[in-house]
């Protein structure tokens, strides 16, 4: 009895090209980024329950200018809310919109992101507390949509003044990038 094994070619027809994955992509982005949005926002802002109001973490809201530098630029003023995840993280959700230019037009340009904040001085022990953060930013500039970046910054956060400090980010993540802005703050911990 004579086996023979042959090779069999997968078929070409139907698969689909890497286009229309993306082009797929996008539109499934542009429905679940809202959402996941929202559902973030509720469940910063829900009620805890009473056992666990004592313990609960306060979101913190901040208020941002963020400069991008790179084939495309772009100027963005934005906003968001950062939760304390322990004494050292802080998981931040943040969206910014404004202009974005190349050599040949200019146009809109909307950025949303997560992105996760090592606090190197949570006790505020110096009066400007260093952190670095790392995280994943979807944005659409002029008429393309939804391009994924990484984004890895590093900033410092200055002392509490009227319940907010200022910082300032340097980093990469869609281009260089640059940023100043105000966050909510507390007396004791960042």
């Amino acid at each position: 009895m004579i086996v023979s094994h042959t090779t069999r070619r997968l078929p070409t027809a139907g698969v689909l090209d890497s286009r229309a994955l993306l082009t797929a992509a996008g539109g499934a982005l542009r429905v679940l980024f809202p959402a996941t949005c929202f559902v973030l926002l509720a469940a910063a802002f829900a009620p805890a329950t009473a056992g666990a109001q004592q313990m609960r973490p306060q979101a913190r809201l901040e208020a941002r200018l963020d400069a991008f530098a790179g084939s495309m630029d772009a100027l963005h003023a934005g906003g968001g809310f950062a939760l304390p995840l322990g004494n050292y993280v802080r998981m931040a959700a943040l969206a910014g919109a404004g202009v974005a230019r190349t050599r040949d037009e200019s146009g809109f340009s909307a950025r949303a992101e997560v992105l996760g904040r090592f606090q190197f001085d949570p006790i505020r022990q110096h009066r400007w507390g260093p952190y670095a953060s790392a995280g994943v930013s979807v944005r659409t500039d002029l008429e393309s949509c939804c391009r994924g970046h990484l984004a890895l910054l590093l900033g410092a956060e200055g002392p509490t003044i009227a319940g907010r400090s200022l910082f300032l980010e340097a980093g990469l993540g869609g281009g260089v990038r640059l940023a100043v802005g105000l966050r909510g703050s507390a007396q004791r911990f960042r």
